[in-house]
This record gives structure tokens, sequence and C-alpha cells, in this order.
């Protein structure tokens, strides 16, 4: 926690478990603001209320450093983290939860930084999904909507669009994503999962065959 090294730090630090319940949910930055105070005197305000506080860290960067890559026009976007169903729980020791990426990371990138803080259109915003890293990774026919491409579509709300993101309970699915068609197959029909399974692994050996 130091302001030199990373003035952004109160926006990384989330409250998920506290006694005062108005800041459950809330960052170390947002707390400061709605007590009137500086960050540090928010982050002791809240060890001296409730030692037993649990925090999340929302990662290494915060949104405002991330919107600085994002500007660039060759900045992909992808997420990094496991394929589970809402179901899925670990069997056996190291026992943990799958991060809420899995589930809303990609609804939280359109409604963080499309959305939220308008740091490109919405055009833009799809563009860096897509058809970007499907020509940067060589996946003809993939990441655009013409005749005799793939059938890969996301039919979704740009108004609502949004993670449902809940540390204690990470196995939620978004809002806002009503279809998704892979293949030419419809695997998501108005929110839920029909049960197809039409996809498809990319491997490295076989990027040019598609």
């Amino acid at each position: 926690i130091n302001p030199i090294v990373n003035p952004y730090w109160a926006q990384t630090i989330k409250v998920v478990v506290c006694k005062v319940q108005n800041w459950v949910g809330k960052t170390i930055d947002e707390i400061a603001k709605l007590e009137s105070t500086d960050d540090l005197g928010a982050l002791f305000m809240v060890l001296m209320k409730d030692p037993d506080t649990k925090i999340k860290r929302l990662g290494l960067r915060s949104d405002h450093e991330i919107a600085t890559f994002l500007k660039h026009e060759c900045c992909m976007v992808g997420l990094d983290t496991y394929a589970f169903d809402d179901k899925w729980e670990m069997k056996g020791p190291p026992f943990y939860l799958p991060h809420p990426n899995t589930y809303g990371g990609m609804a939280r990138y359109f409604r963080r930084y499309f959305r939220e803080m308008k740091v490109f259109s919405l055009v833009e915003a799809v563009r860096r999904v897509t058809s970007l890293p499907a020509s940067v990774f060589g996946l003809n026919g993939r990441g655009v909507l013409k005749q005799g491409a793939y059938a890969d579509i996301v039919v979704f709300n740009p108004d609502t669009i949004s993670d449902i993101e809940d540390p204690l309970k990470p196995r939620r699915y978004p809002k806002g994503i009503h279809y998704v068609i892979v293949n030419g197959e419809m695997v998501v029909r108005e929110g839920r999962h029909t049960g197809k399974r039409p996809g498809k692994v990319f491997r490295l050996s076989s990027k040019s065959k598609n």
C-alpha cells in the first residue's frame, strides 16, 4: 500500500464481508469517498470497525490502468481462466472456488469499459474480442459476420449486459446475453444453455486448417 508505487491501490481492494454492511461490495477508494476521508484513512477505519473484514484483490491493475492499455488500437482482450459450469466444485485439496471471471469476465468487459467508462465504442469493443484476435492468430472465417464464415454469433443487449460478481458464490452466469450460436448451432437460447457443444479446440498445429 504505497501511493508512490501504485496510486490506484485503493481501487483494487474490495470489501466482501464486514460488520458495516454499507461498506460491503465497495472498494477502499469508494469507502473513502463515502466517508469523506482519504484512502489510508478509509483502510484504517475498516480495520478498526471490523478487524475480521474479508477483502478481495481485484487484480494487479486498476480499471484506469487497464483502460490505458485498452485505448491502444492493437490491444486485444481475452480471459485467462478455465471453463466450468455452474455446478463445478473442487473434489480434493487444495479447495478453492473458480474465479468470477470464469462466468462473467467478458460481460464485465462490456459493462465496465464500454458502457460505464466509455473507453471505446460498441463496435470497437466487439472488434477487440472477435475479428482482431482472429486475424492475429490466423483463424480464418472466425470473428466476422459474412457469407461463408463460421456462424459464431452472440446476441446481447449492450445496455444490460453485466457480470454478477460474487467472490463467495462465483458460479453465476452474466445478465444480458440472450443467444449464442457456435458453428451454426444454438447453444444458448433466451439465456439458458441448450446442452449442445459444437465448439472446437484450436491447436497450434492446425491453426491454418481451422
